[in-house]
């Protein structure tokens, strides 16, 4: 699975998931599915201040949907660290999310399936890779509809300080 990163410029995972991404990618597409590369290796900053050249630049195929598509990935020395999927990777995949609901379109694979991602307890978003998300819908207003639930959630980051 990856989770969506909207502040991240570009993918990057991990190098215990990248390996685990990429050995279910040549498990599902063959051997050549997968491309591993050593050079032009990008320097990432992150928010902390810190900043991390990665080991490696992957490229490998993924099936989101049930679609083939090809992601790539860049790979930190951080071993605990998931497949953050990017600003980049979510606008070519036409990624059209309502953060709310956790509905998602990805315009790109299929545009009349509305998705339902995961949420994990931290809230963050998770889109699967490489297996069918769960359809909630073929309809594209329903990435709006807001039910009473998720109006009345107790996840309120920005509520008033009054």
């Amino acid at each position: 699975k990856g989770m969506l990163d909207c502040g991240a410029t570009e993918t990057v995972g991990g190098y215990e998931a990248v390996e685990d991404t990429l050995l279910i990618s040549r498990d599902r597409f063959g051997a050549d599915a997968a491309e591993v590369k050593f050079d032009n290796l990008p320097i990432f900053r992150f928010a902390s201040g810190n900043a991390d050249t990665c080991l490696s630049t992957t490229m490998y195929q993924c099936s989101p949907l049930s679609v083939l598509a090809t992601m790539k990935t860049h790979t930190l020395a951080a071993p605990s660290t998931p497949i953050l999927v990017s600003n980049d990777s979510l606008a070519s995949l036409g990624a059209i999310v309502n953060f709310c609901t956790g509905r998602a379109i990805f315009a790109g694979l299929d545009p009349h399936k509305v998705v339902q991602l995961d949420r994990s307890t931290g809230k963050h978003l998770w889109m699967d890779l490489f297996d069918e998300m769960e359809v909630i819908g073929k309809d594209k207003q329903a990435i709006f509809d807001i039910s009473e639930a998720a109006i009345n959630s107790s996840y309120r980051p920005y509520e008033s300080f009054d």
